[in-house]
């Protein structure tokens, strides 16, 4: 069986959870269903609670699961570097499921109640949950990985929280935790500008991280250069996402 479907047996309590967490935003805007935009704009806002969860599951079950001295015992074989890697992307794919689930019924909703449709902005508002959930996780493994400490986990959980309100206020892409509407969005609509620069910080983030991981947990005299360089290239691609969205005209505006 793939590895990763084995954790995913593993972890199916993390399913749950992940329901509760989009439950917790969905429940609160129960008028949602009558905007499109709204509906997918909640359920890829669930992630103000999902992405400092899941960026402290991963950091646990990296201390719990596979703690230095046991990747160093591993490092050099042939797949040190899934050690992590299977085990962040099942915990990644229960979160996924739960996007999926609501985005389902968000869309049945719209189509039975005739939403409006005219504030949607896709296909960014449909990528922007799933790529900062994903970077949020890799983050948590890549923080375990360098800090080997249980403190790590409480860490992870309030700066991955709390970057939600510091990237507001500074006016830089929405990383890790999109923003998400409180009221129904016609006549104004997610900037497709600021959106796709939030996916390309997203994306970044979860690229280097991933690549850094790979990177440190091989031995120190037979490190892969390339998983530096991909490591690299997506600090880089964060770094762009950043200075545009501060200063482009065009890109400043999370709402347009």
């Amino acid at each position: 069986m793939n590895a990763v479907l084995m954790w995913m047996r593993r972890t199916w309590m993390l399913g749950i959870v992940f329901i509760i967490i989009q439950c917790l935003t969905w429940f609160r805007y129960q008028e949602a269903y009558r905007d499109w935009s709204w509906t997918i704009s909640l359920v890829q806002g669930a992630t103000m609670l999902g992405s400092p969860f899941i960026a402290g599951v991963c950091a646990y079950m990296v201390h719990r699961q596979w703690p230095r001295t046991t990747r160093r015992d591993l490092a050099g074989t042939g797949r040190s570097h899934h050690l992590v890697s299977d085990m962040t992307w099942a915990v990644i794919a229960w979160g996924w499921a739960a996007q999926a689930v609501f985005l389902v019924i968000g869309c049945v909703s719209c189509v039975v109640h005739h939403a409006d449709s005219s504030g949607l902005t896709l296909p960014w508002q449909l990528l922007t949950g799933p790529i900062a959930l994903g970077a949020s996780a890799w983050l948590g493994t890549l923080a375990a990985c360098l800090w080997d400490s249980v403190m790590t986990i409480p860490v992870m959980v309030l700066a991955v929280f709390l970057a939600h309100q510091m990237f507001w206020d500074m006016h830089l892409p929405q990383l890790l935790s999109p923003d998400f509407a409180t009221v129904p969005m016609s006549p104004m609509r997610p900037n497709p500008v600021h959106m796709a620069l939030s996916i390309l910080g997203n994306a970044g983030i979860l690229v280097a991280a991933k690549a850094g991981c790979r990177w440190q947990q091989s031995p120190a005299g037979a490190r892969s250069h390339g998983a530096l360089a991909t490591s690299i290239t997506g600090m880089v691609a964060l770094v762009v996402s950043c200075v545009l969205v501060a200063t482009h005209p065009s890109a400043d505006l999370i709402f347009i």
